[in-house]
């Protein structure tokens, strides 16, 4: 149960996959991540205008961020994206870099390979330039 909502198991075994394969090995390398979004219901999803066919609805993605003494650690979110794309890549469906106005690394999202998809390692960059 998460806050009351119920978790389907599959969905679950999901979650752990991420857990162990991605986010305990980044981890390991950088230390402690702030995970800013997980697993989401669709209604949760609606309120955040998520896409309909997000990953997160499937237990299939996480997005982090790295912050030491309350601030967002860019050479570790460097670090930790260096590390996703050189040794992580074959368990990872698709990779997005989110960056602000000047260029610093602030989020990074995760998610397995989704047979739904092409199921190819891919890397996209997203700006917030507001």
């Amino acid at each position: 149960m998460l806050r009351g909502v119920h978790i389907p198991s599959h969905k679950k075994w999901k979650l752990l996959l991420l857990a162990l394969i991605l986010v305990q090995r980044i981890h390991d390398l950088v230390g402690p991540l702030t995970i800013t979004k997980g697993f989401v219901t669709p209604e949760l999803n609606k309120q955040l205008k998520g896409k309909p066919q997000n990953q997160h609805l499937y237990g299939e993605a996480v997005d982090y961020t790295v912050v030491k003494d309350g601030k967002i650690d860019y050479e570790a979110m460097e670090t930790s994206l260096a590390y996703v794309k050189s040794t992580l890549s074959p368990a990872v469906g698709e990779c997005v870099e989110h960056r602000d106005p000047e260029g610093r690394l602030f989020m990074v999202h995760l998610s397995l390979p989704d047979h739904r998809r092409c199921g190819v390692f891919s890397v996209r960059r997203y700006r917030n330039d507001g």
